[in-house]
């Protein structure tokens, strides 16, 4: 996986057409399949009782891809609520941050994946709290999750394409407010060595004693923690979580005034350096390929899939 990757996320992105494989009438309004699940839903409340979804492999999967796909950017892009992913022998294994896990077999409806249906509505906060079934209004409320997912990366790519228009316009737009999962995917494009010395630059300015929890539920002193100089991908991004966090902090103006005003200060002082300047933008441009492009994709095939059954 390339460093530009975003590590749960993008396991999360890459399980969705896996798990679709074979299902592809289900997507086609002009097939059998499609009508027959369009009637289905019209005429049932509750997924659970619909003999067609349940007992159908083919089914299930696609059922199963769509609740990922309301899952791939809850909470933004680093879908924080997750904490591991994996889609590994079939089996989809994942762990939640309150430090519950979930796993379900690829198109098989059984106990495991009831439980973590169960804890997917009360995480999106889709179901009626005081049903134990998956009600047909989830469907709606994947399609109102991407939606949203769909305007915060169009978003995205808009200012992605400024950014990729050259030195000037980048420099221009880094004096301005960045939307977090913006900020992110800037922060992650830049070399390793200066992406960590962002960090250990940072902590300059902060206080000694200043803490913080990690995703992991962890509390860390910050300034010790950034002046850990290690080029480890996975370490880069956890440091990119917390800080992150301060970044947008709410409840710590003065942190927050301090890590936005030293973060603009430094990259457009470490961009003024040609070499950097232009790997940056070249991360940029594969990460927009890789990460954005393909959202924006299946977004768009998503988007219109749920119009044409759900209306």
């Amino acid at each position: 996986m390339s460093r530009l990757s975003l590590p749960t996320s993008v396991q999360v992105l890459q399980a969705i057409p896996l798990l679709l494989e074979g299902s592809e009438t289900l997507l086609t309004p002009t097939h059998a399949d499609f009508k027959q699940l369009k009637k289905e839903i019209c005429a049932h409340e509750s997924l659970d009782d619909m003999a067609l979804i349940t007992q159908s492999p083919m089914h299930i999967r696609y059922l199963q891809a769509l609740m990922l796909a309301g899952l791939s950017m809850y909470g933004g892009i680093l879908v924080p609520c997750l904490k591991q992913f994996s889609f590994n022998d079939d089996t989809v294994r994942l762990s939640w941050d309150t430090g519950m896990s979930d796993q379900f077999k690829k198109g098989v409806w059984n106990t495991n994946f009831s439980n973590f249906s169960t804890d997917y509505l009360k995480r999106l906060q889709i179901s009626d709290k005081h049903s134990s079934k998956l009600p047909v209004t989830l469907l709606h409320g994947i399609q109102q999750r991407i939606k949203s997912y769909h305007i915060i990366i169009e978003s995205v790519d808009f200012r992605m394409q400024e950014l990729l228009k050259g030195k000037a316009h980048f420099l221009n737009l880094l004096k301005q407010p960045l939307h977090h999962d913006l900020l992110f995917i800037l922060i992650s494009s830049l070399p390793p060595e200066h992406m960590n010395q962002l960090f250990m630059f940072v902590q300059q300015y902060l206080p000694e004693d200043l803490t913080t929890k990690t995703p992991d539920g962890n509390i860390i002193n910050v300034c010790a923690f950034f002046q850990q100089s290690n080029m480890d991908v996975a370490f880069l991004i956890e440091k990119s979580k917390v800080y992150l966090d301060l970044y947008y902090t709410s409840n710590k103006p003065v942190i927050k005034e301090i890590t936005q005003h030293k973060t603009s200060e430094y990259l457009i002082k470490i961009l003024q350096n040609s070499k950097a300047m232009q790997d940056t933008l070249t991360n940029i441009q594969t990460m927009k390929q890789a990460q954005i492009d393909l959202r924006l994709a299946l977004y768009n095939m998503l988007l219109k899939h749920f119009d044409q059954l759900l209306t």
